[in-house]
């Protein structure tokens, strides 16, 4: 045999012996790989506050154990069911995917990231669902704020609700003699329509304090939704300053107090935390008393600190006679 030959044959038995180890680590040893079926899942139209499930397929199409890791979503509103986390070459599973619709409407789209061993790539599942808008609210709270006593003011509401669908009258429920509910606008607003609901407070007088109050809309024949209704209640009596200044060698400083020309406003008793001030009355009227604050002397003062607290105590009644109640105002002192 020529050299020539012999070189060709070994050349061939080389080529051939790299081309079979080559399928065989192609077959025995590649990396596990990850495929998912469906790559996107979508749940339907959905009715508002309701659940739907997906069944997912996820396959091991490698050569080596696939290890699930982590499946993540954007939200708690997805959650996964999956029966195994570890997967051999050729094998299966399956995943349970749900979406709960609450709090969405119109489209809705979210991803699943699911992370593995695979060394390629991590898989992403787009989800799409379409939630129906039915009958609901922008918000089941109202929060009014900060109020005083006969103090006005109004919030809003918006009434969702598919376009098309005709609402009976739309009414509140629940109301106390403090509110007074009215309809706003009817606003077009895409394909679903908006309907406002203004309701208006005037607080009666009582104690300063929280306040919440539950009520209902009757959005004609759908269910009723229930609404709370919140304000924070300020004292009946306002000072001006709010926050009062002394020098220690001030002779006093003025403050004035307010309140609603409809109250009776009695016992007035100005009262120092820190024993750092002592308040006079200079005049009490209708509406509004006037008070001196002057610093007290070193030796009655309760605590070393550049500041001090006014507590204003009070008693008010509704001027037609209804009870009083007890009230406080607490006035913040600074010295300079």
């Amino acid at each position: 045999m020529s050299r020539a030959r012999a070189a060709l044959l070994i050349s061939v038995i080389v080529i051939l012996s790299v081309g079979a180890f080559a399928w065989i680590r192609a077959r025995m040893g590649s990396p596990p790989r990850l495929r998912v079926t469906p790559r996107a899942g979508d749940f339907g139209t959905l009715d508002p506050n309701t659940k739907a499930t997906l069944h997912l397929t996820l396959a091991n199409v490698g050569g080596d154990t696939l290890v699930i890791r982590r499946i993540r979503s954007e939200c708690a509103c997805t959650t996964t069911k999956l029966a195994t986390r570890r997967l051999a070459p050729g094998e299966t599973t399956d995943m349970d995917v749900s979406f709960d619709s609450t709090g969405y409407m119109r489209s809705v789209r979210k991803t699943l990231v699911i992370e593995t061993n695979d060394p390629q790539r991590q898989s992403f599942v787009m989800l799409n669902a379409y939630v129906k808008v039915g009958v609901r609210t922008s918000s089941p709270r109202l929060t009014f704020g900060r109020v005083r006593p006969f103090e006005e003011v109004s919030g809003k509401i918006d009434l969702y609700y598919d376009r098309g669908e005709e609402l009976a009258q739309v009414r509140c429920e629940g109301l106390t003699e403090e509110f007074e509910s009215r309809l706003g606008a009817r606003i077009p607003w895409k394909d679903i329509d908006r309907q406002e609901i203004i309701i208006s407070l005037a607080a009666l007088p009582k104690k300063a304090g929280r306040y919440t109050h539950t009520a209902s809309i009757h959005p004609g024949n759908s269910e009723p939704i229930s609404l709370t209704l919140e304000y924070e209640l300020l004292p009946a009596m306002s000072c001006s300053p709010e926050v009062a200044t002394l020098s220690p060698e001030s002779e006093g400083t003025e403050i004035r107090l307010t309140w609603p020309p409809s109250l009776t406003v009695s016992n007035v008793s100005p009262e120092s935390i820190y024993g750092k001030v002592h308040a006079s009355i200079v005049s009490l009227d209708k509406g509004r008393c006037t008070m001196v604050i002057a610093p007290s002397p070193p030796s009655q003062a309760r605590a070393n600190t550049d500041l001090d607290v006014l507590v204003i105590k009070f008693t008010v009644a509704h001027s037609e006679g209804t009870n009083g109640f007890d009230d406080k105002l607490v006035v913040p002192i600074r010295f300079h």
